[in-house]
């Protein structure tokens, strides 16, 4: 019982600091398109799986359109689609998280807008840099490291994910109590239930945390 209980409290402890000292190990970033009278700037944009985009609109009335080709007809066989109704100036139109690597292209349907040249693209490159790549290179977070790898995480970390990572750095193991971390490092299973209780199968964006 006293084993237990000593478990329950070095448990406790570690998750308290893990979420105190929040890392937030995705490799998504943000990226701006603004659209305004026929144009939407930048009209090719280059970014990166996982990252997410968000179309604001500075001027007129319009919409983000990744489905059908306003003046063909014709689909635009993007790797996923994505469409937003037309919004007013002043107004988000849409925000879209690019998961699939590929080339997109998307037009404005309102009106005469497209055939005005009111057309954009988005260049998706596939994401190499894995959560367990970005751990490893970090100065700051060695000792989770070690616990990725003494939990056997690294091969699921390092899939395609996205995922993100509640990561506590060096300093919030530090402040452990003494003999917290070498108890919990020698119990795979309290361990592996700890760090997997914080890792989310998907992208959490800081500005989106309380």
């Amino acid at each position: 019982m006293k084993t237990l209980n000593k478990m329950n409290i070095m448990k406790r402890t570690l998750i308290i600091l893990i979420a105190l000292f929040i890392g937030h190990l995705s490799n998504a970033t943000v990226h701006n398109v603004d659209a305004s009278n026929y144009v939407y700037t930048p009209q090719v944009l280059n970014i990166n799986q996982g990252d997410t985009v968000i179309w604001q609109n500075v001027g007129g009335f319009h919409n983000v359109n990744g489905t059908t080709n306003t003046i063909t007809g014709m689909s635009f066989n993007n790797p996923e689609s994505f469409n937003s109704a037309p919004v007013a100036a002043g107004n988000t139109i849409l925000t879209h998280v690019f998961s699939i690597a590929g080339t997109y292209l998307y037009d404005c349907s309102v009106g005469s807008h497209a055939a005005n040249g009111m057309v954009g693209t988005i260049i998706v490159s596939p994401t190499t840099n894995s959560v367990v790549d970005i751990i490893v290179n970090s100065p700051d977070h060695n000792t989770l490291e070690t616990a990725v790898l003494a939990a056997g995480l690294e091969v699921a970390l390092s899939g395609a994910g996205p995922f993100t990572v509640f990561a506590p750095t060096d300093m919030a193991f530090d402040n452990l109590p003494a003999g917290t971390l070498a108890a919990v490092l020698a119990d795979s299973v309290l361990l592996n239930q700890i760090l997997t209780h914080h890792v989310h199968a998907g992208q959490a964006l800081a500005g989106s945390l309380s």
